[in-house]
Formats: C-alpha cells, structure tokens, sequence
C-alpha cells in the first residue's frame, strides 16, 4: 500500500513538471512574438526557467535518479547506439555527392538551445518517466512508454505550420530516439550517456546535415535511416531482454 501510494505521488509531481515543461518549452511563443532576436532570447530562457524549475521541484518531491560510475566496457556497449545519431551523416557518404561548407559560427549559435533542449528532455523524459512514473512496470514497459511520451509531444509541431507528414515522420523517429535513449540510461544507469547521445544527434544528424546537405532527402534517405534504425532497434531490444537483467543480477550477487 504504501509503494502504491508513493508511486501516485510520485505521478502527481512528475505530471507538474511535465506541466511546467509544456508552458516553458513546448507552447508555440514564436506564433506570438515574431522577432529575429527575441525567439532565440525566449526559448533560451524559457530552458532555464524550466531547468530552475526541474531541480527545485526534483528536491521538494524527492525524485533523485540513482547515480553509477560508468565503466568503459558500458561505454563500449554503447558504441552501437552512436550510428542512429550520425546516420544523416552516413547517408551523405553513401551518397558522395557534394557538400555546402560547414559554417562553424552557426553551429556554435546553435549550441546553447540545442545544450538547454537535451538537458531538459534527458532529465524529464528519461530520467523521470523511467525511473519514477512508470516505476510499477516492466523496464521495457517504462522505456516504451516514456518514448511514446516522448514521441507524442512532437505533435504539437503542427500548430507551427509544419506539414503533417513531416510531424508524423518526426513522431516515429523520435520514438526510435526515445527507445535508444531509454536503453542508454538503463544499461548504464548514468544520466549523461544519453544526454550525450541526445546531443550528438541533434549537433551532427540535424544542424551539421541541414548545413552540409545541398539537395532534398531522396529515397535512400529514408532507406538508411530506416535499416540504421532498425538494426539499433534491435541491438537494444537484445540488450533490454538479455544483456541488462543478467547485468542487474550479477551486481545483486555482488
């Protein structure tokens, strides 16, 4: 009884956080403020309102996520995982074709946001969703459930006038995303491995390949990234059925 209720709780003050992260982060203010200087300004801010936020609420509620020293045979487990997040860029050598130039002061004013967005997803969608939210499931019940979490806020990407098809494009990998990201965490139990793949992905197969890419994706596009994404669907599925239970039951031996 009372690991039901601390788990409803526990609910409770997750679904505040994922309030507060709809208000601050997601809510569309670029629709209302139209400015070159002020959106940036605002989503910025809007971060770290949410991250101030986030650690003052995790405190108040006591919603710590467990903390391990990551081995490197964990890290080489992960090597894997690292070709979903340059798969764009695996695409452009596939296609050998001519690149535009990479414009590195883009990309560093690209860094805060992309920094801030990683943080706060990481620590919300992944750390609590699995850790405390669906804490009464299975783990690859938890893991499924928070990328489904994860992967449905993507469709509030149609009140900025995105094209349905592209959100619903950007709903399915986001949920692969969310899986690998989820399997990460798991596996390694250590926050910044998935903040760190999070990272990657968005720096190198979204802003990298915007700059880079000359022409629209064609049809191997959508072929590489599809065989990419299944095979790591597959890697982690093996890692969450063999590889994390038996990991789990040798460190309860130990």
């Amino acid at each position: 009884m009372e690991k039901t209720t601390t788990i409803t709780q526990n609910r409770r003050n997750i679904e505040w956080m994922l309030l507060m992260y709809l208000l601050t982060v997601v809510f569309p203010y670029d629709l209302i403020i139209q400015h070159n200087l002020w959106t940036p300004t605002l989503r910025i801010s809007a971060f770290i309102l949410f991250l101030f936020y986030y650690r003052y609420y995790q405190r108040k509620a006591g919603l710590l996520l467990p903390v391990q020293k990551v081995k490197v045979i964990a890290l080489i487990w992960m090597i894997p995982l690292i070709t979903l997040t340059i798969s764009n860029i695996i695409y452009l050598w596939i296609l050998n074709e001519p690149t535009n130039p990479l414009n590195p002061l883009n990309l560093l004013m690209t860094l805060p946001v992309t920094i801030l967005v990683v943080m706060s997803e990481e620590l919300l969608f992944r750390g609590q969703l699995i850790q405390h939210y669906f804490a009464n499931e299975t783990l690859l019940k938890r893991i499924l459930f928070s990328s489904l979490v994860f992967a449905a806020l993507h469709l509030l990407n149609l009140f900025s006038g995105i094209p349905i098809g592209q959100v619903l494009l950007q709903v399915v990998y986001t949920w692969v995303l969310g899986m690998v990201l989820g399997t990460a965490y798991a596996f390694t139990q250590h926050m910044m491995v998935p903040i760190m793949l999070h990272f990657c992905f968005n720096v190198v197969n979204q802003t990298i390949y915007q700059q880079l890419a000359v022409s629209n994706p064609n049809w191997l596009y959508f072929v590489v990234n599809s065989l990419i994404g299944i095979l790591v669907m597959i890697y982690c599925l093996y890692l969450l059925r063999f590889v994390i239970p038996s990991k789990h039951l040798q460190n309860e031996e130990m």
